[in-house]
């Protein structure tokens, strides 16, 4: 019987040549950070960073955060921000629960206000009903996803990221479905922060985000 794996949106398989090999090699070596150690680190090794950064079209690879998967960077993200006093979120119907739950948090914490905009048939954000609820709350950041793992419709980010900064929202995208398959380019398109994980189409084991 054949065998046919269609779980991509969850993880992907195969992942790329060498990865196995890769991490088998880090559990099998002595843990240690590479500047802060006597160890030889041996042949040199490109950070990651650099390589997500060229990927990207982003000008500081140093601004790149690694993290334990998409769930974690949201949660750094949101927790993260400083929000003011009666603060307001922009957000879509279309989102995952690593955005929504820690938003959930807040709103019990912190009274934040959480507008969540319908998306139309085909799973997209509906662009005039984003603007009217930025015009109406203020929002200090929106939020939204590139695609999403439900229906695989993939939103306008250019758009809506010029409506969210015209009225002065800082924008957190969540490229989780999308970064290694379509391109991923926040400084373009004038994204303030980008969260995605590397165990999906960037073909990489889990753990890494």
């Amino acid at each position: 019987m054949n065998v046919y794996y269609l779980n991509n949106a969850a993880t992907s398989w195969p992942k790329a040549p060498g990865t196995a090999e890769a991490v088998a090699d880090a559990i099998r070596n002595i843990p240690f950070h590479a500047a802060r150690s006597g160890f030889d680190y041996g042949e040199i090794k490109i950070d990651n960073r650099i390589l997500l950064a060229e990927s990207m079209r982003i000008s500081d690879a140093s601004r790149i955060v690694n993290c334990a998967n998409s769930t974690h960077a949201l949660n750094i993200a949101i927790h993260g921000f400083p929000w003011r006093k009666n603060p307001a979120v922009i957000t879509t119907a279309a989102e995952h629960n690593s955005v929504l739950r820690p938003l959930y948090y807040l709103h019990q914490h912190i009274n934040l206000h959480t507008e969540i905009i319908p998306v139309d048939t085909s799973g997209r954000v509906i662009i005039d009903k984003f603007e009217t609820a930025i015009k109406k709350f203020s929002p200090q950041m929106v939020v939204f996803t590139h695609a999403s793992n439900v229906t695989g419709c993939i939103n306008p980010v250019y758009e809506l990221a010029a409506i969210s900064k015209k009225y002065g929202a800082v924008v957190l995208l969540d490229a989780s479905q999308t970064m290694g398959l379509v391109d991923v380019t926040p400084e373009l398109w004038g994204v303030d922060l980008v969260a995605f994980t590397g165990h999906k189409y960037l073909l990489g084991p889990g753990g890494t985000g």
